[in-house]
This record gives C-alpha cells, structure tokens and sequence, in this order.
C-alpha cells in the first residue's frame, strides 16, 4: 500500500511514518522542508500550495494520504485568521481535490474536538458544529467542504494529543522537580490520548474500511489542574506546587468539557485521562 504523508516533520506526522513503515506501507513523506531521514521526501507547502500542485500530478497513484499539516495554535489563529485559514482550510481542500484527480482512493484528514463548543461530555459524531475559537471554525469548515468531494474523504477527530516532547508537560517536569510552582487552568477541561494510540487509529482507517466520519478520545475528561496534580504525585513531589488558575486570568477561554464519543477500533481501547498522561510521563521520566 502506498500511502503519502503530508506534514511528515510533525509530532503526528513523524510517528505516523514509523507505524506505517512498520506494516510494510511504502511511505511518502512530505513537508515544507525535507531531509535526507525521511522516506521518498517531497517538498509541499500548504501555504503555497498551488505552486506544489503539479508536484501531485508527477507522483505515482497513492492509495492513501493522511492530511497532518496543519496550524495548531489556538492563539495563532484567532491572531492571524486570514493566513490560518488558508492553510488549514483552503489549502486543504485545493490539496484533497489534486489527490483524488490524480488517483488517490482515500484522503484522510485530521480535525479535532475543537469544532465542538463544549456543552456536553462525549459530544456524539452528529452533534452540530459549536465552536467557540478560530481553530474549531477552521477545522469545522475544512471538514465541511472535504466530506462534499464524495466517499474517498475521511475524517478523525482526535481531542488532546499526548507526546513525551510535550512542551506543557516537559515545562510542568523542569518546574516541579526543582521545587517551582506552576500554575494550571482548573476551568479548562481535556479528553488526552497517547500519540501511539492516535497513529495506531490512523494507521487503521488507513488499511481498513471506516465510516466518513470517525472519532477518538479518552473515555472522560480532566481539568488541566486535575493533570498537573496527577504530574506531581508521579513525579513524588509536593502537590501544594501546582496553583489553580482560571482561564480568564491570561485571556484564554474556559472549556467545560472536551471528551468526544469514541468510535470502536480494532487495534485501540480507549483509556481514561490518567491512564493516557501515565504512559506519556513513563516514556518521559
């Protein structure tokens, strides 16, 4: 199975390479720089992406291609709306159409709990679109205008992704093992899941059949304050460093839920909160 990559040189990305290398997927990557590690590196920038264009015509027929470029900061987006969107929207959809016109079976994009507002916990895949930021309403209308181009798009929405490299929990690590306090939003809730769980899922709608839509998620939802205790207590520390804080103190928004209703996955069992931010902080410590 041939399958493309697209921003090969992420957190996801890269982890996703490496799985599907590890199943005998003959790998495409591709990002808007490429080195000599990457497997049959080619050069795509969403940013740019009617220059790369032709660029997908000249490629063999992929199977598949998983979409993980994107902007990701909530900050960035709401700062700068009109080039955010051009990447994580139009360029998208300019990129799925080239791959479908050029042979492509299935196009797989990434979204993110962040379409939905918050209301309720386990937000069901049919729930309307609430967003509340500039991220969620990029990704809400990326998959909008995706699932219109037919049966060969499909979309995951994945909440929270945990890696060992995250820079939240590194800097939470650096701060309470040499006894400084930090400070966590106790209105803000998260659904985490582990990076290896999510490109296992990845690599399942890759090789399987799925419905157009899919999601994945923890099976509940803890507040960032809830998580940065938990990081103390492994980390044999005093808990008493971790100090509440509201969102509205630094200008973010408060989030009262975040979990999704997870879809059944063959090679994945969705696990709580904890479990997910235990197994990331073993691979840390």
């Amino acid at each position: 199975m041939r399958v493309l990559v697209v921003g090969s040189t992420g957190v996801i990305g890269g982890k996703l390479i490496a799985r599907l290398s590890q199943v005998d997927c003959d790998v495409v990557s591709a990002s808007r720089g490429t080195n000599s590690d990457e497997h049959n590196p080619i050069r795509i920038d969403l940013a740019t992406i009617s220059e790369d264009i032709k660029i997908i015509e000249k490629q063999e027929n992929f199977d598949s291609a998983v979409l993980c470029a994107a902007v990701t900061n909530l900050r960035e987006c709401e700062r700068d709306p009109i080039a955010t969107s051009q990447i994580n929207v139009s360029a998208q959809v300019t990129l799925t159409k080239a791959l479908l016109g050029a042979g492509t079976q299935k196009v797989i994009f990434l979204s993110s709990n962040q379409v939905f507002g918050g209301e309720s916990a386990n937000t069901d895949i049919f729930a309307k679109y609430s967003f509340t930021t500039e991220y969620g309403r990029q990704k809400a209308k990326a998959e909008t205008e995706l699932l219109k181009l037919g049966r060969a798009v499909r979309v995951i929405r994945l909440t929270k992704v945990l890696a060992e490299d995250n820079p939240l929990l590194k800097g939470w690590v650096s701060k309470l093992t040499s006894g400084r306090e930090v400070k966590a939003f106790v209105d803000v809730m998260v659904s985490p899941v582990t990076l290896d769980d999510t490109v296992k899922v990845i690599t399942e709608v890759v090789e399987s059949e799925s419905e157009s839509v899919t999601q994945f998620s923890a099976t509940d939802e803890i507040s960032y304050f809830e998580m940065a205790k938990f990081v103390a207590r492994f980390l044999q520390v005093d808990v008493s460093l971790v100090v509440a804080q509201n969102a509205v103190e630094v200008g973010e928004k408060p989030l009262a839920h975040a979990s999704l209703e997870c879809s059944k996955f063959k090679s994945v069992s969705p696990s709580s909160s904890i479990v997910a931010l235990q197994k990331v902080l073993e691979k840390m410590i």
